[in-house]
C-alpha cells in the first residue's frame, strides 16, 4: 500500500481488490490524497471531510451498477471541474455488479478519459470483473492490518460468537466496529438467534416476523448472513441474498427463510 501511495505517477484508472476486513475507505482517501498532493492543505481537508465537489461515487454493492449511472459520471466530469485544482474523481464500489451496458459504457471512459479525470474501481470478486476491465487497470490487492483490528475488537468487550460471524460477514473493518456497537446491529443478531432456538413456537415466530418487517433490506442481508453462518454456511440463505437487489416481499422472504430453518433442524 505505501508503494502505491508514495509513488509519483498514479494511474488513471486503479482497480482495489477488497480482501475481507480491509479499510477501503481510508485506503481511497490516502490514495486520492496522494494525488492532489498532501501540501495542498485545504483540498486535503475537503477529502477528508467528504467536501471535495469532483468526487463521484456509485456503490455497486446496495445495487446493480446501471448504464444511466455511467452515463451520468460522464457527463458531469466533461465539464468544467467545480474545484479550482482541477482534479476528477470516480469511484465505483463492486465493479463486478454491473449490466452489460454500463460496462460497454465504462470501458471506453476508462481508455479515453478527460484530462485530470481518475477512476477508483473496487471488486470483492475478483474473477467476476470483465478482463477488459482488468487490462484498462492497475490492479491493486487491499489486505487488512489484524493486529490493529484485534486490539480495537478485544476493547469493546463483545459475545465472541457474534464477532467471529461478523469477521466472516465485513469486509470494511470500520464498518464492522461501527456495527458491532450499534444496538440495532446487536438486535439483528439476537433475532437470528432467535429464530433457529424458537423456529417451532408459533406466537415467538410472530413477533419476529413483524421485526422482520421493520428491517431495510441491507440489514436483511446481515440477518441472513448471520443465519447462514450459524446454520454451517447453508448455500440456500448465500443464494437467497443474491435475489434481494429484486427488493422482495419481506412476509415471502421471512417465511423462505423459516422454511430453509425449519428444514435444516428437522434433519
Amino acid at each position: 500500500m505505501e508503494n502505491i501511495l508514495n509513488r509519483k505517477y498514479k494511474s488513471h484508472a486503479l482497480l482495489i481488490v477488497e480482501t475481507k476486513l480491509s479499510n477501503i475507505d481510508e485506503f481511497v482517501k490516502n490514495y486520492l490524497i496522494s494525488i492532489i498532493g498532501v501540501d495542498k492543505k485545504i483540498w486535503v481537508d475537503k477529502i477528508i471531510n467528504d467536501e471535495y465537489f469532483d468526487i463521484k461515487t456509485i456503490n455497486g454493492y446496495d445495487e446493480n451498477i446501471k448504464k444511466e449511472q455511467i452515463e451520468e459520471i460522464i457527463s458531469c466530469f466533461k465539464k468544467e471541474s467545480t474545484e479550482s485544482l482541477g482534479k476528477k474523481f470516480y469511484i465505483i464500489k463492486g465493479i463486478e455488479n454491473s449490466t452489460q451496458n454500463a460496462i460497454n459504457l465504462l470501458l471506453n471512459f476508462i481508455e479515453n478519459p478527460p484530462e485530470n479525470t481518475y477512476c477508483i474501481l473496487t471488486t470483492r470478486a475478483i474473477n467476476l470483473v470483465l478482463p477488459t476491465i482488468r487490462s484498462r487497470c492497475q490492479i491493486q490487492i487491499l489486505k487488512s492490518n489484524k493486529e490493529d483490528i484485534t486490539k480495537k475488537i478485544n476493547s469493546l468487550k463483545l459475545d465472541e460468537q457474534m464477532v467471529d460471524i461478523f469477521k466472516n460477514i465485513y469486509y470494511n473493518v470500520d464498518r464492522m466496529l461501527h456495527d458491532l456497537k450499534s444496538k440495532k446491529y446487536n438486535e439483528i443478531y439476537k433475532m437470528a438467534i432467535n429464530l433457529i432456538n424458537n423456529f417451532n413456537d408459533l406466537k415467538e415466530i410472530k413477533n419476529i416476523t413483524n421485526n422482520f418487517k421493520k428491517l431495510s433490506y441491507i440489514e436483511i442481508e446481515l440477518f441472513i448472513k448471520i443465519l447462514y453462518y450459524l446454520k454451517k454456511m447453508n448455500i440456500e440463505l448465500l443464494n437467497m441474498i443474491k435475489k434481494l437487489k429484486n427488493n422482495p416481499s419481506k412476509i415471502l422472504l421471512f417465511n423462505k427463510i423459516w422454511n430453509i430453518i425449519t428444514y435444516d433442524n428437522e434433519k
